[in-house]
C-alpha cells in the first residue's frame, strides 16, 4: 500500500552528511532530552503507582486486583500492567521497569514514524522536521517519563501505521488489537487505519479488522469473567466522578482540548497561550492540506477531528493525557509543514531565506525554553507532593499501621502502593461503595459516615472545613476521628492560605493530615 510518488531524498544539509545520520542524531537527540528530564525532575506520575500496585499483585499471584480478594479492573491499560507484572518476575525496581519500557517505547515510535514518512515519499527536510517536533516537545517528553502507558500507546499507533502503510494489513489490525490491550478508549484509530485501507480492497479492511478483533477478543473474555464485565471499572468510575453530572457548555471542554495540541508549555491562559495553538495547528493544518492525496497520510487529520470531537461531546477532558495521541498527530502534521517550509527556503532570496529559518529555529527556541520552564514545575511537584508528601503518607502506614486497616483517601497511587494497605478511593476507581455514593449525590465530605474507614487522609484544609473551622458545618470528623500526623513540606497555612504566593497551588496540594478513627 506504498505510495507511487518517487522517495524524496532532498535534504537541508550539505550533500556528502547522508539523511541517516540526521535521523540518527536526532533519535539520540531524543534519547538523551528523555533521560536528562527523568534525571533532573525524578518524576513519577501519582496514577502509575495504581497500575504499579496491580501489576505487583499480579506477580505475587494474587490475581489482577488493586485491594486483596476484590476483583474489580482497577486499570485501563492491561497490556502495560502485564509487562510490568513480568518486570517484577527479575526485579522489585517498578520504576526502573516501567522507564526502560518507556525509553524504549518512546524513542522506538519516533523510529517507525520516520521510516513511515520515508516509505510515503516524504523528504528528508519532513522527516527531520517531524522527528525534531517529536524530540523536543517537553509535553511529549513529559508524558512519556511519567512511568505510565503513554509511549506504549504512540508505539502502537505508530506500529501499526508503519505496518499499513507498507501494505501489512494483517499488522496493522493485530497491533491495533494490542493498542486497545492498552487503551480502550482509542478504538477510532483503528476504525480510521481500517477505512483507510478500504480503497485498497474489503479484504485489506477484513483482514485489519479481524486481526484486530482476535487479537482484542481474549482480554474481553478474561474480563467478563474474572471482573463481570468487560468495561473498565475505572471508565464507569470516571464517567460517574468527572462526566456523568458535568453540565458545562461544550465549547469549554473544546476549548481544553484544543488549548493542548501545541508543543509549547503554558501556563497561562491568555492570548498567549491561543497564540502558541494558533501557532501549531496552522502549519498542522498546511500539512494535512499538502498530504490531502495521500490517504496513508490523512490517517492522521481524520483522527484528531474524530478523537476530538469524541473528547468533547463525552466530556473526558479532565485529565491531559487524554489529548496526548491527538497531539501526537497534529505534532507530525506540523512538524511535515515546517520541514517542507525550510526546504523551499532554499529557492528564496537571501534576506526571505534568512528570515524564514530565523522564523523556524525561533519557534524552536521558544519550544525548549517553555520545556525548561516544565521541567522546573514538575521537578517542584515531584519533590514536594510525590516525594515528601504522598510517598512519606504511604511510607507512615506502612510502618506504623496493621496490615488489615482501611484507608479512606483521594490520592490513590503513592498512597496505596507504599502503604500496601486496603484503600477506599474517593474517586472510586477500586471501590464501587464510592461510586454507589456519588449516583446518591452524597457529599464527599459524609463518605467516611458510611464506610467507616480506620483511617482518613485529608488535605489539610478539608479537614478544617470538615471540622466546622472554616465554614460553620461539622461533618462529625472530631468526634469520631482522630488527628495523627501532618505531611505539609511547603508550609501551608490552611487557615489563611496566600493564593498570591510562588507555588500556592502546590503549597495546598502537598498538605495533608491522617486522622485516625477513634
Amino acid at each position: 500500500m506504498a505510495s507511487n510518488r518517487p522517495e524524496a531524498n532532498s535534504s537541508t544539509a550539505p550533500r556528502h552528511v547522508p539523511a541517516g545520520f540526521w535521523v540518527g542524531a536526532l533519535l539520540i537527540l531524543a534519547l538523551i532530552l528523555r533521560l536528562a528530564w527523568l534525571a533532573y525532575t525524578g518524576y513519577v506520575e501519582e496514577d502509575a503507582f495504581i497500575t504499579f500496585r496491580i501489576a505487583r499483585q499480579i506477580a505475587g499471584g494474587n490475581g489482577f486486583v488493586y485491594n486483596l480478594g476484590q476483583r474489580i479492573d482497577g486499570t485501563t491499560t492491561p497490556l502495560f500492567t502485564l509487562l510490568l507484572a513480568g518486570w517484577f518476575r527479575f526485579s522489585g525496581n517498578v520504576v526502573l521497569g516501567a522507564r526502560t519500557l518507556d525509553l524504549a517505547f518512546g524513542v522506538g515510535s519516533l523510529l517507525l514514524v520516520q521510516q513511515t514518512l520515508k516509505h510515503l515519499g516524504r523528504s528528508t527536510a519532513e522527516q527531520v522536521g517531524v522527528l525534531v517536533l517529536l524530540a523536543v516537545s517537553s509535553k511529549l517528553v513529559n508524558m512519556e517519563t511519567q512511568g505510565m502507558e503513554m509511549p506504549l500507546v504512540l508505539f502502537l499507533m505508530a506500529a501499526s501505521w508503519h505496518a499499513l502503510a507498507r501494505g501489512r494489513a494483517g499488522w496493522a489490525g493485530l497491533l491495533s488489537g494490542l493498542l486497545l490491550w492498552t487503551r480502550m478508549d482509542l478504538f477510532l484509530w483503528p476504525l480510521v487505519l481500517a477505512a483507510a485501507a478500504a480503497p485498497a480492497g474489503w479484504r485489506s479492511t477484513a483482514r485489519l479488522a479481524l486481526a484486530a478483533g482476535v487479537t482484542f477478543l481474549p482480554w474481553i473474555l478474561f474480563s467478563t469473567v474474572y471482573f463481570g464485565s468487560p468495561i473498565p471499572f475505572t471508565i464507569t468510575a470516571k464517567w460517574v466522578a468527572y462526566i456523568q453530572f458535568d453540565r458545562s457548555p461544550l465549547i469549554n471542554h473544546f476549548s481544553t482540548v484544543v488549548g493542548y495540541l501545541s508543543p509549547f508549555y503554558s501556563l497561562i491562559r491568555d492570548w498567549r497561550s491561543s497564540l502558541l495553538v494558533f501557532l501549531t495547528l496552522v502549519p498542522a493544518a498546511a500539512g494535512a492540506v499538502r498530504a490531502r492525496r495521500e490517504r496513508l497520510l490523512m490517517i492522521l487529520p481524520a483522527f484528531v477531528l474524530l478523537e476530538v470531537a469524541r473528547l468533547v461531546l463525552t466530556r473526558a477532558t479532565f485529565a491531559s493525557r487524554y489529548f496526548v495521541p491527538s497531539l501526537w498527530a497534529v505534532l507530525i502534521l506540523a512538524g511535515m509543514a515546517i520541514g517542507n517550509l525550510w526546504k523551499v527556503s532554499r529557492t528564496k532570496p537571501a534576506v526571505e531565506k534568512g528570515c524564514l529559518r530565523a522564523a523556524i529555529l525561533l519557534a524552536l527556541l521558544a519550544v525548549v525554553l517553555s520545556g525548561l520552564a516544565q521541567a522546573g514545575d514538575v521537578r517542584l511537584a515531584q519533590t514536594y507532593r510525590n516525594r515528601q508528601a504522598l510517598q512519606a503518607i504511604g511510607v507512615w502506614f506502612h510502618q506504623q499501621t496493621a496490615p488489615g486497616v482501611t484507608v479512606e483517601l483521594e490520592p490513590l497511587g503513592y498512597i496505596g502502593y507504599y502503604a500496601d494497605r486496603t484503600m477506599l478511593d474517593e474517586v472510586g476507581l477500586v471501590t464501587p461503595a464510592i461510586v454507589a455514593l456519588k449516583l446518591r449525590r452524597s457529599p464527599a465530605d459524609a463518605y467516611f459516615s458510611y464506610l467507616n474507614p480506620d483511617y482518613l487522609v485529608l488535605h489539610c484544609d478539608d479537614a478544617l472545613r470538615m471540622q466546622g473551622q472554616l465554614t460553620g458545618r461539622d461533618t462529625g470528623l472530631a468526634a469520631a476521628y482522630l488527628r495523627r500526623e501532618q505531611f505539609n513540606p511547603l508550609n501551608f497555612n490552611p487557615s489563611n492560605p496566600d493564593t498570591a504566593a510562588p507555588h500556592a497551588g502546590l503549597a495546598r496540594n502537598s498538605c495533608y493530615e491522617i486522622w485516625q478513627r477513634k
